[in-house]
């Protein structure tokens, strides 16, 4: 089943879960509103890129809400700022595809956070993204 989530400043993106439990689990650290929606084919383009961008959105605050809790060292945060500063300007134009590569492309661990795991569960949940696009 394809969900809608959005986030309290409306943006919205959409991703497929087996159930709302699923759903719930993904993004249960953001504020959200999680509705069960239609097929992502009938979605207008505009729609499509909105969601790609708010998804890459809701992933870059994941990101940052993982490097908080963290405790990340000034020189920890330049290292990941540098490592993913490409990322973060693919992500701002919902490049979803660039953006799987481009973190792919990365050999962790980057500082003592980003590890081999959070990459994988990145691109997890990016292809998990890209399945109904």
């Amino acid at each position: 089943m394809v969900y809608k989530f959005t986030k309290q400043d409306n943006s919205f993106f959409y991703m497929s879960f087996s159930d709302i439990e699923d759903a719930s689990n993904f993004s249960n650290n953001i504020e959200k509103i999680i509705e069960e929606t239609y097929n992502f084919s009938t979605i207008p383009e505009s729609e499509k890129l909105e969601s790609d961008k708010a998804f890459l959105l809701f992933m870059m605050d994941r990101f940052i809400y993982l490097n908080r809790l963290e405790s990340v060292t000034s020189a920890e945060s330049v290292e990941l700022l540098t490592s993913f500063s490409s990322i973060k300007q693919l992500s701002e134009v919902g490049a979803v595809p660039e953006v799987y590569g481009s973190i792919q492309a990365l050999v962790p661990p980057i500082g003592r956070v980003y590890t081999s795991e959070r990459q994988q569960d990145d691109l997890d949940k990016i292809l998990a993204y890209m399945a109904i696009r």
